[in-house]
């Protein structure tokens, strides 16, 4: 057996996803208990350099305490419960289940340069966001890029799903400039909420590229559904409750009647904290204060060389009413200062 030890830290945790690194094959078969009682917890292996990473979620901790758990390591007396599951709808099209509700649908098929994307609320069969776009002018290209990306794996486990899909930007005489990753996560959430991870890798197979920097410059577009956008109800504050966006912050949370939805920009992505904006899709821009890319880029001018990459993660946090005030705040703290995971023996 593993033990573990989890430290709140300073900051009180709710529906907080943690990890850890373990000497451990990526195949072993593990049960993790939460101390004390023996509760037995949803977890995941994941493989990472010679051994693998424990995910799993920390329901609640308070400021300043700690929670310990059992790693069990044994064969399976039977399959762990998946909460998740992945159907199929149509010949290309898949949706994610969780607790037999929608999380995201993928629209996969081979004719389409972009594969779509549709992201759920909880307990509900109308889409919040329609979509992930990966877009920015790129200097003298910036007219004449083309990008085709492709969906590369689907899977899903006791702690999380996950999608990945691979890009690559390419000039109109279809020299290949940049290539692109995106991994969504999906946590296995309570019902009422929906907590998805975003991770983007771009790299330059040419260079050098620039990418364009005017007002209206974004990275990434999250279209947002008409019923949303044309909610009355609707209001747009930024991490310190500012109405309204066009301005530099943390997060950007909306809110309607009923629910409300978060995206969170990670402070080590560069120019964080971004600049953001929301027409027909909230719009991220990393390129908002370009100061702040000195030491981080060769260049004031966001450039990429050959073989050099920029890596970004957001968070985008879904919730009913019922979840208690703060949440996003609280999501926040957990994605940028996520509780240290202390291994006892």
């Amino acid at each position: 057996m593993i033990r573990l030890r989890v430290h709140a830290g300073e900051l009180p945790r709710y529906i907080c996803p943690v990890d850890v690194a373990l000497d451990l094959p990526s195949d072993a078969r593990v049960v993790l208990y939460q101390q004390p009682g023996n509760r037995p917890r949803a977890c995941q292996l994941e493989p990472a350099n010679a051994g693998c990473r424990l995910h799993w979620l920390v329901p609640r901790l308070p400021a300043g305490t700690t929670q310990d758990y059992l790693v069990d390591i044994k064969p399976e007396r039977r399959r762990p419960v998946r909460r998740f599951r992945w159907q199929e709808l149509s010949a290309h099209v898949v949706q994610l289940h969780l607790d037999g509700a929608p999380v995201l649908d993928l629209d996969h098929d081979p004719e389409l340069k972009h594969p779509r994307l549709r992201i759920f609320r909880a307990g509900s069969a109308e889409p919040a966001l329609e979509g992930i776009a990966v877009t920015s002018g790129l200097g003298h290209h910036s007219h004449h890029r083309t990008t085709v990306t492709t969906l590369e794996t689907v899977s899903s486990g006791p702690a999380f799903a996950q999608v990945c899909f691979r890009g690559c930007w390419e000039t109109e005489s279809a020299l290949p400039i940049l290539t692109e990753t995106r991994l969504l996560r999906c946590f296995a959430t309570p019902k009422a909420i929906r907590l998805i991870h975003l991770a983007l890798h771009l790299q330059a197979t040419a260079g050098p590229v620039k990418f364009e920097t005017g007002p209206m410059a974004s990275l990434l577009q999250f279209p947002v559904a008409p019923a949303l956008r044309q909610d009355p109800s609707l209001r747009v504050h930024d991490a310190v409750g500012i109405p309204g966006c066009d301005h530099a912050s943390p997060w950007l949370h909306l809110q309607r009647d009923g629910w409300g939805l978060g995206i969170l920009d990670h402070p080590c992505n560069p120019g964080s904290p971004c600049g953001w904006r929301i027409d027909s899709a909230v719009k991220a821009n990393p390129w908002a204060s370009l100061p702040r890319f000195a030491g981080l880029l060769p260049a004031v001018q966001p450039t990429l060389q050959v073989g050099e990459w920029l890596r970004f993660d957001y968070r985008i946090v879904l919730y009913e009413d019922q979840v208690r005030r703060g949440f996003v705040r609280a999501a926040y703290a957990n994605f940028v200062k996520p509780p240290f995971v202390e291994v006892l023996d």
